[in-house]
């Protein structure tokens, strides 16, 4: 098994020897070298937070891909959650916790659909399937009354991405 060093780590590791090696002197003529490891790292605190942190996303990108998959899901279902929120909380008629009626279901659709299209990064709606598949996630979690029929969710996110009312 090879072990290879990202380059932001092979960068910060050759950064840390060149500085040990420039600070490092001789405090007597006798040999003696004395090494000052607070000064070297109060010094260069900020350089040591940005290779922890590049690093540390480095290792992220690196997790296989059912814990990345679970992370998205993750992100995905808390989005949704408060754009439902949001859509049932802009619509005058509707009310958390009761059935959605027909005339009320659509605008709560919409609106939650344009919440999450607002605020969803690029590269989650690609990962999702797109506004359609989203706006059918939203709607199976809607508490919608029996007699509402479903919508056509294609043609709805078609308006919404058009900025078209839905």
């Amino acid at each position: 098994m090879r072990a290879v060093l990202s380059p932001a780590a092979a960068f910060f590791v050759g950064y840390f020897a060149a500085v040990a090696v420039a600070l490092a002197a001789p405090a007597d003529p006798g040999g003696t070298v004395t090494f000052a490891w607070g000064d070297l790292i109060a010094g260069n605190a900020d350089w040591i937070a940005s290779g922890l942190v590049a690093i540390v996303l480095w290792m992220i990108r690196r997790l296989p891909g059912e814990i990345q998959a679970v992370i998205r899901t993750a992100r995905v279902e808390q989005l949704l959650e408060r754009a439902i929120t949001y859509g049932v909380n802009s619509v005058v008629g509707a009310a958390a916790g009761r059935s959605l009626s027909v005339s009320v279901s659509q605008p709560v659709l919409a609106s939650a659909l344009q919440y999450a299209l607002d605020r969803m990064p690029s590269a989650l709606l690609k990962w999702v399937g797109g506004p359609p598949r989203l706006a059918e996630m939203i709607w199976a979690r809607l508490d919608v009354a029996t007699e509402a029929g479903r919508p056509d969710l294609d043609q709805l996110a078609g308006r919404i991405m058009a900025g078209q009312p839905a």
